[in-house]
């Protein structure tokens, strides 16, 4: 007989600040800062008792208070202006400092991660006329692993197949390449682009044992790494139509081909070493 609890609790405090600066008709300065702070804690527990009559006890590899700690400061800045009436240009420049603290309380495992990151981004727009305009954009991002991708300690779901996250994993940056064209008319509103992602240290969740045995069969384990790379490309279409004041009809279709390359390594339980490719 077995029993599990969980108990989460998170605090999460942003803050913003923006400064505008107009020069001229046609040109806007901007810079800003933005912090996020989170602090949140995850007290989980698995109790088992043998027979009906005994008392719960604790499974020690399964019970955990885990503290993940994120602090993000953003500085950006950024100008766009305006040439002949017809062409748009906006360039930004972001700068984030990252600040994790990933503990485990009970067992006094502490794990800080710092690192800096600059993300530069272009827009260009051009207006063929009133209605119609196309643009060419490139922008810089991230993805940051959530907090159950970095806990060492396992979740509990079943004795032989186990999920384990990793404290050392990265984040995943993406260059973002994209080539739009937008029509208006009177009610309705067309929208198309193409575009083309790469990302790198994208994360993929490898299967690999343990070396672990419970009544013969092998104990699995389920965890996330950094993958090679990521590349995506594809064209959405999205189109509006305004039926009535109080009535709009929006659809969307997006259609793209995605190409994972990557690899990973480990040592099985009979000292063998196997690669497992993820390319797809």
């Amino acid at each position: 007989d077995e029993k599990s609890t969980k108990i989460g609790r998170q605090n999460r405090n942003l803050f913003q600040t923006d400064y505008v600066l107009p020069i001229g008709k046609s040109t806007q300065f901007e810079a800003g800062y933005r912090g996020s702070y989170t602090n949140s804690t995850s007290d989980y527990a698995v109790v088992e008792r043998v027979n009906q009559n005994d008392p719960y006890t604790n499974v020690a590899e399964f019970t955990n208070n885990f503290e993940y700690i994120e602090n993000i400061s953003a500085f950006y800045t950024q100008i766009g202006t305006k040439f002949f009436k017809k062409l748009s240009v906006l360039g930004g420049l972001r700068f984030e400092n990252t600040n994790l603290e990933i503990n485990q309380l009970l067992t006094n495992d502490f794990n800080k991660r710092n690192y800096n990151n600059v993300f530069p981004s272009l827009f260009l727009t051009y207006e063929l006329n009133d209605d119609t305009n196309v643009s060419i954009n490139y922008s810089k991002r991230i993805s940051r692993p959530r907090d159950r991708f970095i806990n060492p300690f396992s979740s509990y779901t079943s004795n032989t197949n186990l999920f384990v996250g990793d404290p050392k994993l990265n984040p995943a940056f993406t260059d973002a390449f994209d080539i739009g064209y937008l029509r208006k008319w009177d009610k309705i509103t067309l929208s198309t682009s193409a575009y083309y992602n790469h990302t790198t240290d994208a994360f993929q969740t490898v299967r690999k044992e343990s070396g672990r045995f419970i009544n013969g069969i092998p104990v699995i384990i389920n965890t996330p790494f950094n993958l090679g790379e990521d590349n995506r490309i594809g064209m959405e279409v999205t189109l509006n139509y305004s039926l009535k004041k109080w009535w709009k009809l929006n659809s969307n279709v997006n259609y793209f081909y995605n190409e994972t390359k990557g690899d990973y390594q480990f040592t099985d339980s009979n000292n063998v070493l196997v690669n497992q490719n993820f390319d797809y």
